[in-house]
């Protein structure tokens, strides 16, 4: 009995987990995607400051995403920063729909699903 009682623990502490952590990476999407929308393509600073945020928060959601969509998620906004100093306008609109993808990516991966258990 006190085996089942310890396991059962764990196995709650496991979902509850599971779930700050969705609610974390969903709040986390929730305030980039808004900010990025709202960017314009003369203000880099808006960028930096996003970057800095996302610099912020990377290495607790590093622990549950896979490397390679951090990784793309940064390198669009140190490129979406560049459009905004050298670029078009084109340029910025596609590069930010690039970031914007790579977000959404990361809403994807935050969600609770069977795979996530295992």
């Amino acid at each position: 009995m006190k085996a089942f009682i310890i396991s059962f623990s764990t196995l709650l502490l496991i979902f509850t987990l599971l779930i700050i952590n969705h609610f974390y990476i969903i709040n986390i999407y929730k305030y980039m995607t808004t900010e990025i929308s709202l960017i314009n393509i003369d203000e880099a600073d808006k960028v930096s400051s996003l970057l800095n945020y996302w610099n912020k928060h990377r290495i607790i959601i590093s622990l549950s995403i896979p490397h390679r969509i951090s990784d793309e998620l940064e390198s669009n906004l140190i490129l979406l920063k560049t459009k905004i100093e050298n670029g078009t306008k084109y340029d910025f609109e596609e590069t930010r729909q690039l970031l914007l993808n790579s977000i959404e990516e990361l809403r994807i991966h935050a969600g609770i699903s069977a795979d996530a258990l295992l």
